[in-house]
């Protein structure tokens, strides 16, 4: 298996180290910038033979190869356009998140069958497993803290946590919305009506945060790479005074391992074995257009009541 490569941001040496890992051969790079000083890099870094002077020509190319298939990490600006080069050829498309920022850009895209979508964070194993604990007939209340800069980072940044709400909970609806110069507010639900309180509070002293309650658990993900599960309560006597403590039963981190960014190994994994005809869920271009829309409703839909 081949990857062309289009994008040169930082987060593209993370893809390529899981793809070699994998034994997923670099075909191309290139950049939609013509005067990107970072090309030359990554061809030295990996060892990378075939070269080309735009984009197009490297997609071009790369579809004449037998099991060549794209992945863009481009500026989001330019992500449809060459998704739309790369639709040319029968090959699969992995597309870093959120691929755009305004939901009907997706609406030409939505019946692709093809297009992987990176949210990384659901693949990491401490969601992973958290999902393996969620009851669908279970109603759960969520807590969900955002600490964002402005209204542009919630959907740049913040679609990773709707991401998550998604993959844990199916399709969830936007109710109401509080909105001010200091943060937006929302109440959601999913769709066996879990309530979902969720806050975007800029530049918070807080981090990233979802809580997960229901009777007798609360499972915990601050920062979202760490997990952590409570069941019950304990009563500790001190000095004649009880202190009810939640019953801590189980903890996990979600760090670097062998160097690979968090959840970077389990995408790529599953896009290879999505290339190879693997037909289990990922993230594709519907998925990324509910995240979306429900980022939009929270940031800018009025009248939700």
């Amino acid at each position: 298996m081949y990857l062309c490569v289009i994008g040169t941001s930082n987060i593209v040496h993370h893809h390529l180290k899981c793809a070699i890992s994998l034994k997923i051969k670099i075909f191309s790079i290139t950049s939609t910038n013509i005067n990107s000083k970072k090309v030359e890099q990554f061809y030295k870094k990996y060892k990378i033979e075939n070269k080309f002077l735009t984009w197009k020509d490297s997609i071009k190319n790369a579809g004449k190869i037998e099991n060549c298939h794209f992945l863009i990490a481009s500026r989001i600006k330019d992500n449809i356009k060459i998704i739309n080069e790369c639709l040319k050829y029968n090959k699969q498309i992995f597309v870093e998140k959120p691929v755009a920022l305004n939901s009907k850009t997706f609406q030409t895209l939505i019946k692709k069958r093809n297009i992987f979508v990176g949210y990384n964070r659901i693949f990491y194993n401490n969601i992973k497993f958290t999902k393996q604990l969620i009851d669908k007939k279970t109603k759960y209340l969520i807590n969900v803290k955002c600490p964002e800069a402005n209204k542009g980072d919630i959907i740049r940044n913040s679609c990773h946590i709707i991401s998550i709400l998604i993959y844990l909970f199916g399709q969830i609806k936007v109710r109401e919305v509080i909105r001010n110069r200091n943060f937006i507010t929302g109440i959601l639900t999913s769709k066996n009506n879990s309530i979902i309180n969720i806050s975007f509070v800029y530049q918070s002293s807080d981090n990233f945060s979802i809580e997960i309650l229901s009777r007798n658990q609360k499972i915990v993900l601050s920062p979202i790479e760490n997990l952590e599960i409570y069941d019950g309560i304990s009563i500790i006597n001190k000095g004649g005074i009880n202190i009810f403590k939640p019953k801590l039963n189980y903890k996990s981190n979600e760090y670097y391992k062998n160097n690979f960014k968090p959840g970077f190994y389990n995408q790529m994994s599953l896009f290879k074995s999505i290339v190879n005809g693997d037909k289990r869920f990922y993230p594709n271009i519907k998925f990324a257009k509910d995240v979306i829309e429900v980022c939009e409703r929270l940031v800018y839909e009025k009248n939700i009541k």
